[in-house]
């Protein structure tokens, strides 16, 4: 039988919908896996782990500092590891390419075996006030264009990201 691989999860969430993706990934794969908050952990043992997989959302065009400054400072010990890169965000189907050029050190993007966007929602209620002001905006300027924006968690995605994580 495989040896039974090491995976932790590090994640950085503002509204919650990362750490969704995460607890997704945690009951889908196995019970065992660790899941890590990057701003509330205080010390991290990477070496003990396999696999390092990565989640972030995206904020104006890049993923959020508490995420990009984690992968920065950790980038040696992940740099050994085996990754996988998701990324959250209440937009269409971004390019997540250059996102993660701009965001993380280039041998972390170079060694991810696996990186997918999973969608996100609007949670107004965990929003600050430029945030609210913003998406209804957009609302505004897309309903004129007639499309309602259907943004969700993309389970299909999930599914692909599960599948990858357990090929690995």
């Amino acid at each position: 039988g495989k040896i039974m691989k090491k995976i932790v999860v590090f994640y950085s969430s503002k509204t919650g919908v990362t750490e969704d993706v995460a607890k997704q990934l945690n009951e889908a794969i196995r019970e065992d896996m660790v899941l890590v908050d990057v701003k509330k952990a205080k010390t991290v043992d990477i070496e003990r782990f396999d696999i390092a997989i990565l989640g972030a959302a995206i904020y104006a065009g890049r993923l959020t500092g508490p995420m990009r400054n984690f992968v920065k400072k950790h980038e040696a010990a992940l740099s050994k590891k085996q990754i996988v890169i998701f990324v959250c965000g209440a937009s269409e189907d971004p390019d997540i390419a250059p996102i993660l050029q701009m965001s993380y050190p280039q041998s972390i993007v170079e060694k991810s075996a696996f990186s997918i966007f999973c969608g996100g929602e609007f949670r107004m209620e965990k929003m600050g006030f430029f945030s609210k002001l913003i998406i209804k905006m957009v609302s505004k300027s897309e309903a004129k264009k007639g499309r309602t924006s259907t943004v969700e968690i993309h389970q299909q995605h999930v599914a692909e990201l599960i599948e990858a994580v357990k090929a690995l």
